[in-house]
C-alpha cells in the first residue's frame, strides 16, 4: 500500500511539472516548443493516467492548441487527445466525453474551413483507435457524415481517415462498420433519395455496389425502414434480395417485431400490426402475439441487448414496456389484465436459458472478437435480464458466470462486467450463493492487480456486499472457502473494509487446507487455479507438516490432498493445461509418497447394465452416473453455445427419464425420486436444477447407412467413432424393439454424440454394442467385420495420426469385448445359482439373451487379442488372453510336439510378463519350459544357437526384474558373443549398467562411440547424459548436450526427463536461470502428459511419475536459493522430503544423485562437500539395506573421499554381510578405539550403537564367554541410558542366559536364577526399554507383562522347588529374596504404569484384561489401575473390552470389572461414555440372548430386546480400521494422539435383522456410522469368541513385520483380519467382511455349471479309513473325473485384465502367507467352509480357530497335511501353480518369520499363558474325536520354536533352510498319500 501511495504522489508531482511548462510564455508563443510539450505529454500519459480533460489546465492547454493556426501544432494536439482516454483498463470516462463535447464545438464553429475539416476528421478518427461502444459509434457516424458532404476535399479526408481507422483497429473498413450497422446503415439508407452520394461512397469504400450493400445490411435497415413508412426504401431492399416483401419481411421477422414493438408510441401492438399490414396485406390474418410467441427467445433477446446502461431513461421505460408486451404474449393474459412482475419472473422462468444461451452465442461468436459493441450490448442485456427475472436468474447462474468471468478479462469490458456482477450478486438465491460468492471473491482477488482505481472500487463495492450477506448468516454457515489475500491486498482492503470484518476473510493458508482443498474440487477452473497456487505455497512453507503427517498414525491429510490432486488431473485433463502444470507442481511440492503407507484408491468406477436397459433401476444408475461423470462436466466446461445446448437437452431428457421433475425439490417428494436426487453432487444439482423444468428440443441427426467395414486407413478416428456408433444407435428404430425407455434413452444417445467430447461416445459404445448384439442379428456380423479390419491393419504404420486412430479404435474394440465378457460371466453366474433377471416380460435372460453375446464372444480369438494388446501396449490384457489360449490346449505333458508347442507358449508368456512388474511369475514361468532334445546337424546347431539366446534373453528379464543387474549384463553380453550386431542386446547391456549404477562403465562405452562420431538414439544419449551429471562430469555433460542439440536441430529428436535434468544442472551450474525455467517447464510437462495419458487406479502406477516430480522440485528448491546460502535446516527439509519415499532403492539413488549434483554445481566445495558426503553416506546405507553389496562398497570409496565422512563403521558392517564375521569385528573394535567420532568424549549416542553393534556380533560370532557378552550389551545402557535399543537387547540376552540357565539341573543355576533376581534385571531392562523410546514396544510388553505375571503367580514355587531339590536352608533364602524382589519388581511396574504414556498399554489390553484375576492381590491392584488408566485415556476404544469384563459370567472376574469401573469413573469426562456403553452392550446381549423361531430369516431390530433410543453412542465403530493404532515413530510424545482424527463412531442402527441358518443361529447388523456409512455385524451368540479376538491380535503383529519389511511390502503382503468384539463369555460381535464366499462354494458351483455332481457316497467309500487303495484310487479316479478348474473363476469374476492380474496374485499372496502362519500356529480344520475368498479383491480370509497348536493331529482321523493345497487351490494360485508368485511369497514370510522370531515368540508365548486359551479343549465333528492328551503351554511353544527354527518333525532335529522347509512343506501337501489319508469333509480333491 505504501507503493501505491508513493506512485501516486510521483504522479502528481510529474503533472504540477508539466502545468509549470505550459505556463512559460515560450511554451504559449511557440509552435515548435508547443509541438514538442505536446510530444513529451503524449509519451508520458503512456505511463501514468492523463488529468482530466475539461477541468485539468494541460487538458485545457491541449483544447486550445486544436484550435491552432498552425497545422503542426493541431495535428500534434490531435496525436495527444487519444492519450487522456488511453489508460489501461478504462471504458467510457469523463475525459471522453469532455473531448466529445470539444470536438463537436469545433465541428459547429469552424467547419468552414478546409484545414479545420482535416482536423476535426482525425480528431475524430484518432479518438476512434481508444474508444469503444456507443463513443466509437458517434466517431463512426461523424466519419460517414464527411463521406457524404459536396465536398470532395471533405469526402477525400473522411475516406482517408476511414481507411486509417480501420487499419489501427486491425480489421477492414466492413468489419469496423458492421458491428455499428444496426445505426449507420439507416443513417446512410434513409437519405438514399435525398442524399445518394453517402449511400455510394460507403458502397466504394467497401468495393460493393448498392445491390450488395442492400442484401447486406437488410436485418438491419428493413425494421427501420417499415417503421417509418420509407417503401421505396424497402422495395429496393427486396429487389436487391430477389425476393418480395413477404418473403424478406419473414427473413427478418425477429428485428422487424423487436422494432415494432419497442417503438414509444401507444397502442403498440395495433400500431405495429397496421405497420405490416402496410406492407403487404398477407400480413392482415396475422397476430402480433403469435408471432411473438414463435420466436419469443429472439425477441426477447433482441430487446434486451437494446438497453442502455441508465435504467431511468425513456429508452428503458420503453423497453421494459416492450418486454412485458412479450410476456403477455407468451402467456396468454389478456388484455384486461396487468403484467405484473410475477408474471416477468414466471415468463423468465421458462425462457432464461434460451435467452442465455443466445448472449452467449452472441459473445462468444468469432466474429464478436473485436466487435466489442456487440460484447457491451450482451453486458447489458445480462444486466437487465438480471433486473427483470428476479429469482428466476438463479436458473442460469453458471452459463452467467462463465460469460462473465471472460469479459472481466479484457480490459474494455472489465468496468462494466463488474457492474454486472453486483446485482447477479443478490439474484443469485441461497442455495448458491456461497459458491457464487467463492467464484467472485476469486476472480477479484486474481485479478485485482489488473484492476484500475475505478474497477478496483467496485470491485470494494462488491466485497462489501458479500461481507453483508454472510454476516446475515449463521455462524455455522460462515465457514468460508475462500481464496488467500496477500499481503499487500490487504493493505488496499483494509482502507475500505473494518480490519476486524477483514480478518474473517485473511488468513494463513495453512491455517485454512480444509478450504483450499475444496476449492480446489470446484468446476471453475479459475477458482480450481487459485487453490492449487495456494496449495503450493502451502505445501513449500509448510514440509514440516507433510513430514510429521508422513510418520504419524493418521495420513488422512496427505491421503486427502493427494486425491483432491489427482481429481483435478483427471477433470482438467484436455481442458486447461496451467491447470494441470500445477497440479504436478503440487505433487511434487508434496513429494514422491510412499504408496505402501498412503494408500488410496484413484481409479473410476464404471455403471453396470446387466440387463439391458430392461430393469428401470438400473437404467437409472447409469444415467446418474452418465450425468454426473459426464453430461455435467462437459456441460460446465463447454464454451460453444451449441454444444452446450445439446447437452442441456441431454441432460433435461435424462431427469426425466430417471423420473424427477421438480418435485424433487420440495419436501413432499417421492423418497425414491429424492434418493436418486441425492445421490448428485452439490455442484451437479445446482447445475441440473433448471433442467428440471426446461423445455428444451434437438434435432434429430440423419440417418445415414453405413456398410462395414466403416474403418478404413486414412480415416480420423474421432469420424470412425463417431459413424459406428450412430450406425449401431440406429438400430433402436427397429419397429421389434417395442421398449419407449429404451427408444427415448438411445434416441437421447444418437443426439448427444455429435459436436460433443469423444468421451460421451467412447463411454456409450461398450453398452450400446452390448444391447444391439443382444437385440439385433445383424449388429454381431457388423460389429466382429469391425473388429476383424481393425485387426487386419497392423500398428507399425509409419504415419502417426493413422498409427494412433487404430489404436484408440483397438482400445475401443477391447472395451466393447470387455464389456460383453462381464455381461456374459455375470448371467453365467445367475444361470448357475437359477437365478432370473428382470427381463423384458419375464424372459429368461439365459434362454433368450445370452446365446448371441456367446456367439459374438467365440469370434474372438484369445490369440489374436492378446497379440493386438500386446501391440497396443496392454500388457495386462495380453496376458490375460495368452492364458486362456494356454488353458485351451489342455495337458501338454504328452508327446514331444506337446513339448515343442509348451516351450513356445510358455516363452511366449514369459516374453509378456517381462513387460509388467511381476518378477515372481516370470520366476515360475521359468520352471515351466520343457527340456527339449537338439540334434547334431548343422540345422540343429543353428537352432540351439537361437534357442540358447532366447533363452538367456528370457533369463536376463527375470534377472531384470529382481533387479540382478551384474547377471542380466552377464546374459546379455553373452548373446552379443554369439550376435555381435545385435543393438538391442548391446542397449540392454547400457541399461543393466545404469542400473547398477556402474556409471563409470557406462560412460567409458558410450564416450568411445561419441569419440568415433557413432549416431546414438536417444535412449543412448540419455544414457551418456544422465552418466554424466550422475558423476558430476561436466565437461562431458556439455559435450553430450551439445551432441543431442545438434540431432534435435536436425532431425526432431524428443528430449527424455534424463536429457532434462541434464539441462537443469548445466543451467544452475551457469547460472542461467531464465533457461532452467524454460527447460523446468518442458520437463514438467513432460511428467504431466504421461500422468494425463495413464488411467491410474493407484499410486503404485503413478510411482515413477511422482518420484521425477519430487526431483524437479528439489532442482526448482535448489535453483530458488542459489544465492541464498545453504544450511543444516535446508538439508534437513530435504532429507525429510527423502523420508516421504518409503523404502524403495531406485526412488532415493536418483533423488540422492540429483541433490548431490545440484549441490555441486549451485555451491562451492567448502559449503557443499559436508553435504554432498553426507548423500554419498546416505546412499551406501541405502545400498547396503538393499543388500547390494558391490554397489555400497563402491559408494563407500566415494564418501571416503569427503574428510567429514566416517566410513569405518559401515564398511565394518559390509564386511558382516560379505560373512567376513571375524574381521568386521576386529575392524569394528579398532573403530572404537581409535575414531574421534566414536571416543568416550564424542556423542555419546552415536558410541552407543556402535558398541551395541559390537554387543550383537560379539553375541552372534560366540567368540566370548557369557560374562563377556554381558559386559558389552551393558556397556552400551552405561554409555548412554536413553537408547532404547540398548536396554531392549540388554533385555533380549539377559532372557536368553536366563531360558538357558533353567535348563541346568537345579543344583547348577545361580542364586541370580533360584531367587528370581534374573527376571527382575530383565524387567528392569524392558522397563528401561519402554521409558527411552517406542520402536521396540510391541516386542517388550507382552513379554515384560508375562514375565511379571508369571513371576508374582509362580513365588510358591520357587519355594517348592528349593525345598524339594535343595535344603531346608536354601527354601528360607529363597523365599526371603523371591518375595523381596517381587515387591521391587512390583513397585517398578507400579512406577512405570504411571510414567508411561497409556497408548503403549493399548495392545496389550486384552491380555492385561484376561489376567485380572491373577492370585496375588497386590499385582491384581495395580493391574486393574493400569487397565483403568488406559480406559479412562482412550474410553471410546476400550469400553468395549471394560464391558466384557463387566458383563461375565465369572463372578470373580465381573467384581474386578466392576473395580476397574469404580477407578475409570474418577475422570469425570467418562461417565457417560460408561453408561451409553453399558446400554449398548446390554441390547447386544440382548439381540444374541434371544430366542429365534425356527424358519426365521428377518426380523426387526426391536423384536431381539434392542432399545435404538440409546444411540448415538460415541463409543468408535468396532471395526479393525477404526481400533488400529499407530505408534510415534520418532521420540515417546504423551500428547501423541495414537488413533485416526477422523473416528467413526455409532450413530444409529438399521432396523433389519438377518438371521443366518446355522446351528446358533448368528444374527447380523448394521450399525450407521456418524460417517453416513453403514457397518454391517455379526452378533454370535454361545460362543466364546475371546481366543479369535486374542488371535486377531496376532494377526496384527504380522502385518506391522510385513509393513517393515521391504520385499514383503513391496508385494503387499498382509493377513485379512477382521474385528472381533468380545461382548461376555458366550457372546460376541464379528466385524461383517462383505464380498466373501467359502472356497467350497466357489468350487462347486464352477462343477455344477459343467454338469459333474458330487458324488458323496462313491467319495465316502474311496477315502474310507486305513484303506490301502485309497492313494491309486484317489489318484486315478477322483483327480481324473474332477479335473481342477478354479481357475475359471479368476477369468469368469474378474474380465478386467489388470484386475484380474491383481485378483490372482493376492489370492497366491495371501494364501501363502496364511499357509506359512498357519503351519506355525499349527492351525488345522482348513476344509473349504473355513476359507472364504474375497469376490472384490482375491484376498482369502480365514475363520474359525479353534483348532489351534497342531490339535488336528489328535482328531480320530489325523490330518497330515501342513495346510491346505490341493489341485484347485494349486489351480487357482498361478498357470505355473505354486511356483512363482506362491513359493516365493511362502519363502519370504518363512524367512520373516525366522528374522522376527523373538517378537513372535513373544506375542504367541503370552497368548499362550492367556487363560481364555484353553489348550485342553479340542471340538468335535462327527467321527471325529480328538485324543484326551493335551499340550502344556510350554510344550506348545517348544513346537512353535522348532517350526520357526526350521524344524519340520521332532524325528528331524536339524533345521532346514527357508527354501528347504517350504520346499518341503508343500511336497507334503501335494502327496497323494496324505491327502488321500485326509477326512472326506475336508474335501481333498477340491
Amino acid at each position: 500500500m505504501f507503493a501505491y501511495r508513493l506512485q501516486h504522489c510521483a504522479d502528481n508531482a510529474l503533472l504540477l511539472l508539466f502545468e509549470n511548462l505550459v505556463r512559460f510564455p515560450l511554451f504559449q508563443d511557440s509552435p515548435e516548443a508547443q509541438v514538442k510539450l505536446a510530444v513529451a505529454l503524449r509519451r508520458t500519459f503512456s505511463h501514468i493516467p492523463a488529468p482530466p480533460y475539461k477541468s485539468s489546465y494541460l487538458g485545457n492547454w491541449c483544447s486550445k492548441i486544436l484550435r491552432s493556426s498552425y497545422r503542426n501544432v493541431r495535428l500534434e494536439a490531435v496525436l495527444l487527445i487519444p492519450t487522456f482516454v488511453n489508460h489501461p483498463y478504462t471504458l467510457v470516462t469523463e475525459n471522453c466525453s469532455g473531448i466529445i463535447k470539444d470536438l463537436n464545438e469545433l465541428e459547429a464553429g469552424t467547419k468552414q474551413f478546409d484545414f479545420s475539416t482535416e482536423t476535426i476528421a482525425s480528431a475524430w478518427s484518432h479518438l476512434g483507435e481508444v474508444v469503444e461502444g456507443e463513443a466509437l459509434n458517434m466517431v463512426l457516424v461523424k466519419l460517414l457524415l464527411f463521406l457524404g458532404d459536396s465536398n470532395v476535399f471533405s469526402v477525400a479526408i473522411g475516406n482517408r481517415e476511414l481507411l486509417r481507422l480501420a487499419d489501427a483497429r486491425g480489421t477492414s473498413p466492413w468489419g469496423l462498420l458492421s458491428q455499428f450497422w444496426g445505426t449507420l446503415s439507416t443513417l446512410v439508407i434513409d437519405d438514399m433519395q435525398s442524399r445518394p452520394r453517402l449511400l455510394k461512397a460507403v458502397c466504394d469504400l467497401f468495393d460493393f455496389t448498392i445491390e450488395d450493400f442492400l442484401r447486406r445490411t437488410q436485418r438491419f435497415t428493413l425494421p427501420f425502414l417499415i417503421a417509418s413508412r420509407n417503401r421505396t426504401a424497402y422495395e429496393a431492399v427486396a429487389s436487391a434480395c430477389g425476393k418480395s416483401l413477404v418473403e424478406i419481411c419473414w427473413d427478418n421477422i425477429v428485428p422487424i417485431l423487436t422494432n415494432l414493438i419497442t417503438m414509444p408510441t401507444e397502442n403498440v401492438v395495433q400500431t405495429s400490426a397496421q405497420l405490416l399490414l402496410d406492407v403487404s396485406e398477407t400480413f392482415g390474418s396475422v397476430d402480433i402475439p403469435r408471432l411473438i410467441r414463435a420466436e419469443v427467445i429472439s425477441v426477447t433477446s433482441s430487446i434486451l441487448q437494446l438497453y442502455d446502461d441508465d435504467v431511468e431513461s425513456d429508452l428503458t421505460t420503453a423497453l421494459d414496456s416492450a418486454i412485458k408486451i412479450v410476456v403477455r404474449a407468451q402467456l396468454k393474459i389478456p388484455e384486461e389484465k396487468a403484467v405484473d412482475q410475477n408474471d416477468v419472473e414466471n415468463y423468465f422462468e421458462e425462457t432464461i436459458l434460451g435467452i442465455v444461451n443466445v448472449f452467449l452465442s452472441d459473445f462468444k461468436a468469432d466474429e464478436a472478437r473485436r466487435q466489442y459493441n456487440r460484447k457491451i450490448h450482451c453486458l447489458m442485456g445480462f444486466r437487465h435480464l438480471i433486473r427483470l427475472a428476479g429469482k428466476a436468474v438463479k436458473r442460469a447462474v453458471p452459463q452467467i458466470t462463465n460469460c462473465l468471468m471472460s469479459a472481466v478479462l479484457d480490459p474494455c469490458l472489465t468496468t462494466l462486467t463488474l457492474e454486472v456482477w453486483k446485482p447477479l450478486l443478490h439474484a443469485v438465491g441461497d442455495d448458491h450463493m456461497n459458491d457464487f460468492i467463492l467464484v467472485t471473491l476469486t476472480m477479484i482477488i486474481h485479478h485485482f492487480g489488473h484492476f484500475s482505481d475505478i474497477n478496483k472500487k467496485a470491485a470494494q463495492e462488491i466485497m462489501s456486499q458479500i461481507l453483508v450477506i454472510k454476516k446475515q448468516e449463521s455462524p455455522a454457515s460462515n465457514q468460508w472457502l475462500l481464496p488467500n489475500i496477500s499481503e499487500s491486498q490487504k493493505a488496499y482492503w483494509e482502507l475500505f473494509i473494518p480490519a476486524e470484518e477483514l480478518s474473517v476473510i485473511v488468513g494463513k493458508p495453512a491455517d485454512n487446507l480444509e478450504s483450499i482443498l475444496k476449492r480446489s474440487g470446484s468446476e471453475n477452473a479459475l477458482v480450481t487455479k487459485c487453490a492449487l497456487e495456494e496449495l503450493y505455497e502451502v505445501l513449500l512453507e509448510n514440509q514440516d507438516l507433510i513430514y510429521s503427517t508422513y510418520i504419524s498414525a493418521d495420513r488422512v491429510l496427505i491421503i486427502r490432498i493427494t486425491e483432491s490432486l489427482f481429481t483435478c488431473l483427471r477433470r482438467f485433463r484436455n481442458i486447461d493445461s496451467s491447470v494441470l502444470n500445477l497440479v504436478t507442481k503440487c505433487l511434487g511440492a508434496l513429494g514422491a509418497i510412499d504408496p505402501y503407507r498412503c494408500r488410496l484408491d484413484i481409479s473410476i468406477k464404471q455403471p453396470v447394465i446387466r440387463y439391458l436397459f430392461h430393469d428401470f433401476g438400473e437404467v437409472q444408475n447409469f444415467l446418474v452416473y452418465f450425468i454426473e461423470e459426464h453430461l455435467v462436466y462437459a456441460f460446465r466446461s463447454m464454451t460453444d453455445p451449441v454444444s452446450q445446448g445439446f447437452l442441456a437437452y441431454a441432460m433435461q431428457e435424462s431427469l426425466r427419464i430417471c423420473g424427477l421433475s421438480v418435485s424433487v425439490l420440495s419436501s413432499w417428494c417421492d423418497s425414491t425420486a429424492r434418493d436418486i436426487w441425492d445421490s448428485f453432487s452439490p455442484v451437479s444439482q445446482s447445475t441440473l436444477t433448471p433442467f428440471l423444468t426446461s423445455k428444451f428440443t434437438a434435432p434429430d441427426n440423419d440417418k445415414v447407412i453405413k456398410t462395414y467395414p466403416i474403418y478404413k486407413p486414412g480415416i480420423v478416428y474421432a469420424d470412425w467413432l463417431r459413424a459406428f456408433l450412430m450406425d449401431l444407435l440406429s438400430h433402436v428404430e427397429d419397429p421389434k424393439l417395442g421398449d419407449s425407455r429404451i427408444s427415448q434413452l438411445f434416441s437421447l444417445f444418437r443426439k448427444v454424440v455429435y459436436g460433443q467430447d469423444l468421451s460421451i461416445s467412447r463411454f456409450l459404445l461398450p453398452f450400446v454394442s452390448l444391447y444391439g448384439l443382444v437385440t439385433f442379428p445383424q449388429v454381431c456380423s457388423n460389429i466382429i467385420t469391425e473388429i476383424s479390419t481393425i485387426f487386419m491393419h497392423p500398428l507399425s504404420s509409419d504415419n502417426n495420426v493413422q498409427r494412433q486412430s487404430l489404436l484408440l479404435a483397438s482400445q475401443d474394440i477391447f472395451s466393447i469385448v470387455d464389456n460383453c465378457t462381464k455381461w456374459l460371466r455375470f448371467h453365467l453366474a445367475t444361470s448357475a445359482r437359477e437365478i432370473k433377471g428382470p427381463g423384458k416380460n419375464g424372459r429368461n435372460q439365459r434362454g433368450t439373451d445370452i446365446k448371441p453375446v456367446e456367439e459374438f464372444l467365440s469370434y474372438i480369438k484369445p490369440a489374436v487379442m492378446a497379440t493386438r494388446a500386446y501391440d497396443c501396449g496392454s500388457y495386462a490384457r495380453a496376458i490375460f488372453y495368452w492364458e486362456q489360449h494356454i488353458h485351451s490346449f489342455g495337458d501338454l505333458s504328452g508327446s514331444e510336439q506337446d513339448m515343442v508347442l509348451k516351450d513356445q507358449l510358455y516363452r511366449r508368456l514369459h516374453e509378456l510378463y517381462g513387460n509388467i512388474d511381476d518378477p515372481d511369475s516370470l520366476s515360475g514361468i521359468s520352471t515351466m519350459f520343457p527340456i527339449i532334445r537338439i540334434g547334431d546337424s548343422a540345422a540343429a546347431l543353428e537352432g540351439y544357437s537361437k534357442h540358447k539366446i532366447q533363452t538367456w534373453n528370457q533369463e536376463a528379464i527375470l534377472h531384470r526384474k529382481y533387479h540382478r543387474w551384474s547377471k542380466a549384463k552377464t546374459c546379455y553380453e553373452s548373446i552379443l558373443q554369439i550376435e555381435p550386431s545385435d543393438e538391442k542386446s548391446y542397449q540392454n547391456v547400457l541399461i543393466c549398467l545404469k542400473e547398477s549404477e556402474d556409471f563409470l562403465a557406462l560412460s567409458d562405452k558410450l564416450d568411445l562411440g561419441l569419440s568415433k562420431s557413432l549416431l546414438f538414439d536417444v535412449n543412448s544419449i540419455q544414457l551418456g547424459i544422465e552418466a554424466c551429471w550422475r558423476r558430476c562430469n561436466w565437461s562431458k555433460l556439455d559435450s553430450w548436450l551439445a551432441y543431442f542439440n545438434d540431432l534435435n536441430m536436425k532431425t526432431g529428436m524428443e528430449s527424455t526427463f534424463s536429457i532434462e535434468i541434464g539441462y537443469l544442472l548445466n543451467f544452475m551450474r551457469k547460472r542461467d536461470f531464465s533457461s532452467f525455467i524454460i527447460h523446468m517447464n518442458k520437463a514438467r510437462k513432460q511428467v504431466t502428459e504421461h500422468l494425463s495419458e495413464t488411467h491410474a487406479s493407484s499410486l503404485f502406477e503413478t510411482r515413477d511419475s511422482m518420484v521425477k516430480l519430487h526431483v524437479l522440485q528439489d532442482l526448482e528448491s535448489f535453483a530458488s536459493i542459489a544465492d541464498s546460502g545453504y544450511g543444516s535446516d535446508e538439508d534437513k527439509k530435504l532429507f525429510d522430503r527423502l523420508e516421504l519415499t518409503g523404502q524403495s532403492f531406485e526412488a532415493r539413488s536418483l533423488i540422492l544423485s540429483v541433490q548431490r549434483a545440484a549441490l555441486s554445481v549451485t555451491y562451492p566445495a567448502d559449503v557443499s562437500e559436508p553435504f554432498i558426503g553426507k548423500r554419498w553416506m546416505a546412499h551406501l546405507k541405502l545400498a547396503r539395506r538393499s543388500g547390494e553389496s558391490q554397489l555400497a562398497y563402491r559408494y563407500l570409496l566415494d564418501a571416503e573421499r569427503f574428510p567429514h565422512c566416517d566410513t569405518d563403521v559401515e564398511y565394518a558392517r559390509l564386511l558382516w554381510n560379505d560373512e567376513q564375521h571375524r574381521q568386521a569385528i576386529k575392524h569394528l573394535a579398532n573403530t572404537l578405539a581409535n575414531s574421534k567420532a566414536l571416543s568416550e568424549d564424542s556423542n555419546s549416542l552415536k558410541r552407543a550403537k556402535t558398541l551395541l553393534l559390537y554387543a550383537k556380533w560379539y553375541d552372534a560370532s560366540d567368540q566370548g564367554s557369557s560374562d563377556k557378552v554381558l559386559e558389552k550389551y551393558s556397556q552400551v545402557c552405561t554409555v548412554n541410558q536413553t537408547y532404547e535399543s540398548g536396554h531392549y537387547y540388554l533385555a533380549k540376552y539377559l532372557t536368553k542366559r536366563m531360558e538357558a540357565e533353567q535348563q541346568l539341573p537345579y543344583r547348577e543355576r545361580s542364586q541370580n536364577s533360584l531367587y528370581g533376581r534374573d527376571v527382575i534385571h530383565i524387567c528392569r531392562s524392558y522397563l528401561n526399554s519402554l521409558e527411552c523410546g517406542t520402536k521396540f514396544t510391541h516386542q517388550t510388553m507382552p513379554k515384560l507383562l508375562t514375565l511379571w505375571l508369571d513371576f508374582s503367580e509362580k513365588i510358591e514355587e520357587y519355594e517348592a522347588l528349593a525345598k524339594e531339590k535343595g535344603s531346608q536352608s536354601l527354601s528360607a533364602a529363597v523365599r526371603t529374596n523371591v518375595n523381596s524382589n517381587e515387591r521391587q519388581l512390583l513397585k517398578w511396574m507400579q512406577e512405570s504404569f504411571q510414567q508411561i504414556p497409556k497408548y503403549m498399554l493399548y495392545d496389550s489390553l486384552s491380555y492385561m484384561i484376561s489376567r485380572v484375576c491373577h492370585k496375588s492381590k497386590e499385582v491384581r491392584s495395580v493391574l486393574c489401575s493400569a487397565i483403568a488408566n488406559v480406559i479412562a485415556t482412550y474410553p471410546e476404544y476400550t469400553m468395549w473390552q471394560l464391558m466384557a469384563i463387566r458383563k461375565s459370567t465369572d463372578p470373580e472376574r465381573r467384581a474386578e470389572g466392576n473395580n476397574i469401573s469404580r477407578k475409570v469413573l474418577r475422570r469425570k469426562d467418562v461417565g457417560a461414555i460408561m453408561k451409553s456403553a453399558a446400554f449398548l452392550t446390554e441390547g447386544l446381549l440382548n439381540i444374541c440372548n434371544r430366542v429365534i423361531p425356527d424358519a426365521t430369516h428377518r426380523m426387526n431390530i426391536v423384536e431381539l430386546g434392542f432399545n435404538k433410543s440409546i444411540l448415538p453412542c460415541p463409543l468408535v465403530m468396532p471395526i479393525q480400521k477404526e481400533v488400529h493404532m499407530t505408534l510415534p515413530e520418532r521420540n515417546i510424545s504423551p500428547e501423541f494422539d495414537p488413533f485416526s482424527a477422523s473416528k467413526v463412531t455409532i450413530y444409529s442402527v438399521s432396523d433389519k435383522v438377518t438371521i443366518l441358518s446355522s446351528l446358533q443361529k448368528p444374527r447380523r447388523i448394521t450399525f450407521i456410522g456418524t460417517d453416513g456409512k453403514e457397518y454391517s455385524f455379526l452378533c454370535k451368540p454361545k460362543d466364546d469368541l475371546r481366543k479369535d479376538a486374542r488371535l486377531m491380535e496376532v494377526t496384527d503383529t504380522m502385518n506391522r513385520i510385513f509393513k517393515n519389511q521391504a520385499e514383503a511390502n513391496l508385494r503387499q503382503l498382509h493377513i485379512r483380519s477382521y474385528r472381533v468384539t468380545v461382548l461376555n463369555e458366550e457372546c460376541g460381535l464379528i466385524e461383517w467382511v462383505p464380498n466373501m464366499n467359502t472356497l467350497r462354494s466357489l468350487i462347486e458351483t464352477l462343477y455344477i455349471k459343467k454338469g459333474q455332481r458330487i458324488d458323496y457316497s462313491y467319495l465316502r467309500e474311496v477315502f474310507k479309513k486305513n484303506s490301502p487303495d485309497a492313494p491309486d484310487r484317489f489318484k486315478n479316479e477322483i483327480l481324473t473325473k474332477y479335473k481342477p478348474v478354479f481357475h475359471e473363476w479368476f477369468f469368469e469374476v474378474f474380465p478386467e485384465p489388470s484386475i484380474w492380474i491383481e485378483a490372482k496374485s493376492n489370492f497366491a499372496r495371501t494364501y501363502a502367507v496364511m499357509c506359512m502362519v498357519g503351519f506355525i500356529l499349527g492351525l488345522g480344520d482348513r476344509h473349504g467352509e473355513n476359507i472364504l475368498v474375497d469376490e472384490a479383491s482375491g484376498d482369502i480370509l480365514h475363520v474359525d480357530f479353534n483348532c489351534l497348536f497342531d490339535k488336528g493331529l489328535m482328531f480320530d482321523q489325523p490330518e497330515v497335511v501342513p495346510f491346505r493345497l490341493t489341485q484347485n487351490v494349486v489351480d487357482g494360485l498361478s498357470i505355473t501353480g505354486y511356483e512363482g508368485t506362491f513359493r516365493r511369497t511362502a519363502e519370504i514370510t518363512m524367512q520373516l518369520l525366522r528374522e522376527n522370531q523373538d517378537l513372535i515368540i513373544n506375542i504367541l508365548e503370552s497368548f499362550l499363558h492367556d487363560p481364555v486359551v484353553e489348550l485342553t479343549t479340542s471340538k468335535k465333528r462327527g467321527s471325529r474325536k480328538p485324543a484326551s492328551r493335551t499340550a502344556s503351554a510350554e510344550e506348545a511353544l517348544l513346537k512353535l520354536k522348532n517350526k520357526i527354527r526350521g524344524v519340520l518333525h521332532s524325528g528331524t532335529p536339524l533345521p532346514l533352510s527357508v527354501e528347504g522347509q517350504v520346499d518341503q512343506l508343500i511336497l507334503e501337501a501335494t502327496d497323494i498319500n496324505r491327502l488321500s489319508r485326509m477326512y472326506i469333509g475336508w474335501l481333498p480333491f477340491f
